[in-house]
């Protein structure tokens, strides 16, 4: 049985359409999970603050910080709500030949 190049490029949208369909998910759970615990962190009145060091050379440290409030995660999440439908909603992707 030989493959035709009709047969090829359907296997290939075929697995754009898959790895659409994951980034999908990716982005709904992700946003659900960020809006959560947005919601959890004004609830509970938290805020982190984490400090990485990421290199030191000869006494001068570069150091990344991550502060998690809830207006952030909020932010993120609403912005991964967004993501979500803008990738559900463009044609472009997952249309048959």
């Amino acid at each position: 049985m030989v493959c035709g190049a009709y047969d090829i490029i359907f296997i290939l949208d075929l697995s754009l359409c898959l790895f659409v369909l994951l980034d999908l998910c990716f982005y709904f759970f992700r946003a659900w999970f960020c809006c959560f615990w947005g919601v959890s962190f004004i609830m509970s009145d938290l805020v982190y603050c984490i400090d990485w060091n990421i290199i030191t050379l000869s006494g001068r440290s570069v150091v990344m910080t991550f502060l998690f409030d809830w207006t952030s995660l909020l932010f993120i999440g609403f912005v991964f709500i967004v993501s979500f439908f803008v990738i559900l909603y463009s044609n472009d992707l997952c249309h048959a030949a």
